[in-house]
């Protein structure tokens, strides 16, 4: 129980004794005035979303360092997600999608399932910090596989953004280093199977009615992963049991805040805000592991963040300009 008591103490003395003094502080860095309503709105579950994330990676962590398997987590995680959402939505969860769209549903998972795995292994040798930070990168290959799959046009600044992008990357990473781990790669390979579930959800064209979309996506996870735990099955203690629970109630909230944020805000009002993920991951991780970020990490997400935002700037500017083009032209 000492995990579970450690996050209820952290959620109590981080977000409530000192909301207020970060509050003050937070807003004396940023200038508030800029956003509107909707904007700080969309922020608001943009970090609570961060917050959740890096609740999930110290708790599966410390999950699989008390014996389970990630299998038997993620099981556990979209169980839990899949029972929640049919209780408290069962009545909007029919009708069943169409044969077309269950491929779609059953493809986003089986990309999603690998690539978390990958992720999660990864800490065997890599910290979660490093992981996290190297997570940040997932946007650089959506671009990628959006102008390969989806024929996008490959736009001037794409270019100097990817490279800055992939350079932070390299810092992070530090393959040159005698600290390389070669798990960094799995991290990057997982970074590119959840750009591919980015691609996937673009081609479906699926905006609304997300709860339903992330019980469809729950429940197809959970049954493929059901033939694969027989053989790795442990019986969990009361402890663990709890523990992935918790990460199946933190999972259903990320998943619904990160969709919510997205549905009311921009990329270029919330993307900067992606390095709080880093920031309460540290934290984290420190007090649970005792892992400490390294300088060339915060460097190198950084920079990842920079250019990701960098053309999230830029596609919000181009777009303008084309309404403004259009607007012109009806006048006339």
């Amino acid at each position: 129980m000492t995990v579970i008591k450690f996050f209820f103490e952290f959620f109590y003395n981080y977000c409530i004794l000192k909301f207020t003094c970060g509050w003050i502080a937070i807003k004396n860095l940023i200038n508030f005035e800029n956003y509107n309503g909707r904007s700080l709105e969309s922020i608001a579950y943009f970090v609570l979303h961060c917050f959740l994330f890096s609740c999930i990676s110290v708790l599966t962590k410390y999950a699989m360092q008390s014996g389970l398997s990630i299998v038997q987590i993620l099981l556990f995680q979209t169980g839990t997600a899949c029972v929640a959402l049919f209780l408290f939505n069962r009545k909007n969860l029919m009708p069943f999608p169409k044969k077309k769209s269950i491929l779609a549903h059953v493809t986003r998972a089986f990309f999603w399932l690998v690539a978390t795995a990958l992720f999660f292994m990864s800490l065997d040798k890599i910290s979660l910090p490093s992981a996290t930070a190297l997570s940040f990168s997932t946007p650089l290959f959506t671009i990628i596989l959006a102008i390969v799959i989806l024929k996008e046009v490959m736009r001037k600044y794409y270019y100097m953004a990817l490279s800055l992008g992939f350079f932070g990357m390299l810092i992070i990473v530090q393959p040159a280093s005698d600290s390389f781990q070669t798990q960094s790669f799995m991290v990057i390979g997982a970074c590119i199977l959840w750009s591919i579930t980015d691609i996937i959800i673009k081609r479906m064209g699926i905006i609304s009615d997300m709860i339903k979309i992330t019980w469809y996506f729950s429940l197809f996870s959970f049954l493929m992963l059901l033939p694969f735990v027989v053989s790795t099955w442990v019986t969990p203690t009361f402890t663990q049991l709890c523990v992935m629970l918790l990460i199946g109630v933190f999972f259903i909230f990320n998943m619904l805040t990160l969709t919510y944020a997205y549905s009311i805000g921009t990329l270029t009002v919330i993307q900067p805000f992606a390095f709080m993920s880093l920031v309460f991951t540290s934290v984290m991780a420190y007090i649970a592991f005792g892992e400490i970020i390294k300088f060339p990490t915060i460097v190198g997400s950084i920079i990842i963040i920079t250019s990701t935002s960098f053309i999230a700037y830029q596609e919000r500017k181009r777009h303008k300009e084309w309404l403004a083009y259009r607007i012109g032209e009806e006048i006339l």
